[in-house]
């Protein structure tokens, strides 16, 4: 039977924790996490309407992130080369994500299980 990960407080713990043997640990709970090691120089100040603040709270919430890392990613994803729409499906398809082909009921026009686009 695999052990749990235990909690350690300091980073001496931590090390010694490291010098052993692994190989029968219990990974499942953790997730993958991005570290962002870029220095933050510059500022930017806005004003959002109070709902689209509290989307924005609720958002960066669900996918367990602070709000501003979650605005900070939105210039981010937009400065992006953008892809065809016949490369994202080539990707979509290599990682057998939903919109794939191996996705049921994929539609060459509108992949049935993707999320459901809003705005134009």
């Amino acid at each position: 039977m695999n052990r749990q990960v235990p909690k350690l407080a300091t980073d001496e713990e931590a090390e010694a924790f490291l010098e052993q043997d692994l190989s029968d640990l219990d990974f499942s709970e953790f997730k993958p996490v991005r570290f962002e090691f870029e220095k933050k120089a510059a500022r930017v100040n806005m004003r959002l309407p109070e709902t689209l603040l509290y989307a924005v709270k609720a958002r960066a919430q669900a996918r367990g992130i602070p709000y501003q890392r979650f605005i900070r990613e939105a210039p981010r994803t937009g400065a992006r080369p953008r892809l065809s729409r016949r490369q994202s499906l080539r990707r979509a398809t290599a990682r057998g994500s939903p919109g794939s082909r191996s996705c049921p009921g994929f539609s060459r026009h509108r992949p049935s299980c993707a999320a459901p686009r809003h705005g134009p």
